[in-house]
């Protein structure tokens, strides 16, 4: 059977077709079987780290505020109303100077009625060094009269007590007649005195005694009076700053509660405190980094200036002291430190990132490449930890430990190093 041309030529460019993709599928596959001997052909990459002893610190992360040398809690020494607050927090007070003031009202009547009763004591004096002598009748009749006037002072004690526990007078106006009253018992006492030695004939120097006592009981509670006048003007015991103010007008202050605090001027110092568990491994004089979240993000130094040998009241914390080493601007009392303790430290020692530990079975392994680029897998036991860097003992100094890259790594497999750090 004869085949047209049109069909020959058909096929023809079929075969010739079928050749040219078979010659285009076997260099694909050589090219593919290249690559994937290259690739079995690379080795590992990896990067080291040469051991060099260095220090390592283990730090306690913790929490410390910023405190003033010295400071004052201003209390008054006695409980009275609020009248007036004479400064403000930020002042700058002088020692003495006056910072409130109380209603002294009920002192300022206490002060008066002291110095009349000061005065006719000494009135009586006067006239009584005038005399040359007490009659009987008049010791008697004057030891009557004290008696009358002692039953007049009971009754009012008395009855003030009741106003007392009722809560309709104060403490310090109980006082008042109760210093009535004692005046009156020693007035009645000495009256008696002046009666019998009026009986021996011996009125005039007994007489005169009497009111000499009479003039010193007086002085003395004028004295106290005056005492309680002047601990209503409240004023600062040392120089330095108003940090707070924690009373206004109206209030009532008492010498409990702190009513103004003062702190000193100049340098501050951090206060922590750290657990028993710690606090025998800090030493005074030792360094630790500080960041103060305020002001900046960027670790400062200080100095520790105080290890407490007694824990705080209540708990087992121990108090610690820390000093900035340099000044730093812009910082006020109040605010916190985040502080980084010393509390183990291991000097010329050998550390790896942490990350270059592998743990398998609850042991630990590092990779170390030898000379001829092997890598071994050598077990080591590690120690405290600072900044991302562990102790490990186990390893000699110069060797290369793998710290990254350890996917591709199997004990006794050659790789390749691409970084070294020396």
């Amino acid at each position: 059977m004869k085949i047209p041309k049109s069909k020959k030529f058909f096929l023809a460019v079929a075969g010739i077709a079928l050749v040219s993709l078979g010659v285009v599928i076997s260099l694909v596959n050589a090219e593919e079987e290249t690559v994937i001997k290259q690739e079995e052909a690379r080795l590992p990459l990896v990067e080291t780290k040469e051991l060099k002893p260095t220090d390592i610190q283990e730090v306690l992360n913790t929490i410390g505020f910023f405190v003033p040398e010295n400071d004052w809690r201003v209390t008054p020494d006695t409980i009275g109303t609020v009248e007036k607050v004479l400064v403000s927090e930020g002042d700058i007070v002088s020692q003495g100077d006056l910072l409130f003031q109380l209603d002294n009202s009920t002192q300022k009547d206490r002060v008066n009625e002291a110095q009349r009763d000061l005065n006719d004591a000494r009135n009586n004096l006067h006239e009584a060094q005038q005399e040359e002598s007490w009659s009987l009748k008049t010791a008697q009749d004057n030891l009557e009269e004290a008696q009358e006037y002692e039953q007049e002072k009971k009754e009012e004690l008395e009855e003030a007590r009741k106003d007392y526990e009722e809560g309709e007078i104060t403490k310090l106006q109980l006082e008042r007649y109760e210093d009535r009253y004692e005046i009156a018992q020693r007035r009645t006492e000495r009256a008696e005195e002046v009666v019998d030695s009026v009986k021996e004939d011996d009125s005039g120097n007994v007489q005169e005694a009497f009111y000499e006592e009479q003039v010193k009981w007086a002085e003395r509670l004028l004295e106290r009076a005056e005492d309680e006048y002047e601990k209503t003007y409240v004023q600062s015991p040392a120089s330095g700053e108003v940090l707070k103010i924690r009373i206004s007008e109206g209030d009532t202050a008492n010498p409990v509660n702190p009513a103004i605090v003062i702190v000193s001027e100049g340098r501050v110092h951090i206060s922590t405190s750290v657990s028993e568990q710690y606090i025998v491994n800090l030493s005074e004089g030792e360094s630790a980094d500080v960041v103060i979240p305020a002001i900046s993000n960027e670790k400062v130094t200080a100095t520790i200036t105080e290890v407490g040998i007694v824990p705080e009241e209540g708990g087992r914390f121990y108090p610690v002291n820390l000093v900035l080493d340099d000044e730093v601007d812009n910082l006020r009392v109040g605010m916190n430190a985040q502080l980084e303790l010393p509390i183990v430290s291991k000097l010329d020692v050998l550390a790896v990132p942490r990350h270059a530990i592998i743990e398998e079975d609850e042991e630990e392994y590092v990779y170390v490449i030898d000379e001829e680029n092997i890598a071994k897998l050598k077990p080591v036991t590690s120690g405290i930890s600072q900044n991302g860097l562990v102790h490990v003992e186990g390893l000699e100094e110069g060797d290369n430990v793998v710290v990254a890259g350890l996917s591709q790594v199997d004990d006794g497999v050659e790789v390749e190093v691409v970084r070294e750090d020396k």
